[in-house]
């Protein structure tokens, strides 16, 4: 079986001086250490918060978990992070667009709520209107205000009234 390769910083210098000439020269002239110049280049990834919490809590034993997890839920946020908005009242959306085929701002939470009630992705919605799922016309809509074709409006009219009871 082959030995593993050592990547101590003989080695990132190697490589510095072979892919990343000027980082190499920083490090030659005690510009950059070793590692900077090795995160610099790409050649060592830095770890993320969410990796050292990984990697930590596999090392943590069960009452510093249970800590850990009583400290999570004392300082974590009181709201969920995607609240559901409250169901409008089924007329509170019509009409659906304005005369530029613009959604108005009722048919917008009332399509948010069938799509959080139902757990529908953008994708499913248009495939329930009739449309192609990669079509981003809706999505547009939704988040950026663009306006949508006449034939989109009908659909999402007859769309809202099938999902009244959501």
């Amino acid at each position: 079986m082959a030995k593993r390769q050592k990547r101590d910083s003989a080695y990132q210098l190697r490589r510095l001086k072979k892919e990343h000439p000027a980082l190499h020269d920083d490090v030659v002239n005690g510009r950059r250490s070793t590692r900077a110049a090795a995160i610099a280049a790409g050649i060592i990834k830095e770890p993320t918060p969410l990796t050292i919490l990984k990697r930590e809590w596999a090392k943590a034993d069960l009452a510093q978990r249970r800590e850990f997890l009583e400290w999570v839920k004392a300082t974590g946020p009181r709201k969920s992070l995607k609240p559901v908005p409250p169901k409008p009242s089924p007329v509170s959306w019509r009409p659906v667009a304005d005369g530029g085929g613009h959604l108005t701002a009722g048919a917008i939470a009332r399509i948010q709520h069938v799509m959080n009630v139902r757990r529908l992705m953008m994708g499913g919605v248009m495939d329930e209107l009739g449309f192609k799922r990669l079509d981003a016309s809706l999505g547009n809509a939704l988040r950026n205000g663009y306006a949508v074709r006449p034939a989109m409006v009908s659909a999402l009219e007859t769309w809202l009234d099938d999902n009244a009871k959501c």
